[in-house]
């Protein structure tokens, strides 16, 4: 249900002519009533038209596709919606393991690495949820599925009956109540994801590779 409600919030952003450009888990609030919401549009660009593109290279690395790492195609060509699109399948990769793609990597390293689009290989999902993140993780953005073709994947698609929404609240309760057994999440607000590496293992000049502060031109 999260990552179904997630998809008709960037549906409808999209839809309103905006491009939200930072989207991650760390900007995805869940009420305690279960009620999923985007959040933090800080870095939001407007586009007028379909055709309109933006130049700026801006968000957090691991949740930009390849074409924003290769900054001089990004500037020169310009990108949509379809950035959204990708960090969405990065944001439910992240979901699932706790940590966005190629993570191990140093940002600086991203540009390389992602010639090769990211798969959720390891671990125990399902053939459904891998499926899923390949198809919203195309590394052609020309190719890369909108979000309204995302909500009509098997995966999220007609789910609303047999996953509604209000059973995010048994998840919240849940966290609840490991909470009150002594349970602190100390990878909250952590810039490397859900679940965080241990500080020392963070690196310290992550900062210096965070987009998202950048303004448009």
């Amino acid at each position: 249900p999260i990552a179904r409600e997630l998809a008709v919030a960037l549906r409808y952003v999209h839809e309103a002519g905006v491009i939200h450009r930072d989207v991650k888990c760390g900007n995805v609030l869940i009420s305690e009533e279960g009620q999923v919401q985007l959040c933090d549009f800080g870095v939001a660009a407007i586009i007028e038209t379909e055709a309109s593109k933006r130049s700026t290279i801006i968000g957090t690395p691991f949740w930009m596709p390849p074409e924003m790492h290769s900054m001089d195609m990004a500037v020169q060509q310009g990108y949509g919606t379809e950035v959204d699109c990708w960090a969405y399948g990065c944001t439910v990769y992240e979901m699932a393991t706790g940590m966005p793609p190629n993570h191990k990597f140093h940002p600086s390293m991203l540009r390389t690495v992602l010639k090769a689009a990211p798969r959720l290989q390891e671990g125990n999902y399902s053939q459904g949820l891998r499926d899923f993140i390949a198809f919203c993780l195309e590394e052609n953005p020309q190719n890369r599925p909108t979000m309204k073709t995302i909500l009509q994947h098997p995966y999220i698609s007609d789910t609303s009956p047999q996953y509604p929404t209000y059973t995010v609240r048994e998840m919240i309760d849940r966290y609840f109540q490991w909470e009150r057994k002594g349970g602190q999440r100390a990878s909250l607000f952590n810039p490397m994801g859900a679940a965080a590496p241990q500080p020392s293992e963070q690196r310290d000049d992550y900062d210096d590779w965070n987009f998202s502060t950048s303004a448009d031109f």
